[in-house]
């Protein structure tokens, strides 16, 4: 089996010369890392989705079947930020609190999870507004600081900057800084070597 991991960019860059020599979909898995723009669509002849796997069930899969071995090594409490797009369109909300309790034992979840979350912004566009008089990242931040968590983990890039962007100014004074993190990255900090 070859797994290739790729982002938009990479998706974009390929022409159908080049997906023609990665050989019969029974060999070859795309592991997709962008998953709010997961492609369904056609390149030429080939249709990407026959191809194409969601990260996080691939990710899930191998811990349950113990093919990576992940320690619960991360520390402090952790929360998870569901991505739009990934929870309500694609339905996947098990996978990734798979994958954060196989690394902790201190996961807390934040009100309005799951397939009923919370927009932090950035699915609504808003990633490139920079108006300062814009709640919507705020709010979701807000929820963030008030579960008293001291990591919060996406699954999206835009998510990862909305949290990122939100956080840093509602943290309060004397509060330790409060980490985002990628689903993808906090697997593999904790992978047993």
């Amino acid at each position: 089996m070859i797994i290739f991991v790729i982002t938009d960019v990479l998706m974009k860059a390929n022409s159908t010369s080049e997906l023609n020599v990665l050989g019969p979909k029974s060999e070859v898995k795309i592991l997709y890392v962008r998953l709010p723009c997961n492609p369904i669509f056609p390149i030429g002849p080939i249709y990407l989705a026959d191809y194409v796997h969601k990260c996080f069930p691939e990710i899930e899969q191998l811990i349950l079947d113990g093919r990576i071995q992940v320690n619960k090594t991360a520390t402090g409490k952790i929360t998870y930020h569901d991505p739009c797009n990934l929870s309500r369109m694609l339905d996947e909300v098990d996978a990734p609190r798979t994958a954060i309790n196989a690394t902790s034992d201190n996961f807390i979840e934040l009100p309005e999870s799951g397939k009923n979350t919370l927009c932090c912004g950035a699915g609504g566009g808003l990633w490139w507004k920079k108006e300062t008089t814009g709640r919507t990242h705020l709010v979701r931040a807000e929820q963030v600081v008030e579960s008293d968590a001291d990591t919060v983990v996406t699954g999206c890039n835009f998510c990862y900057g909305m949290m990122n962007q939100g956080l840093k100014p509602l943290t309060p004074e004397g509060r330790n800084e409060i980490q985002v993190k990628d689903l993808a990255d906090l697997v593999a900090e904790n992978i047993s070597q």
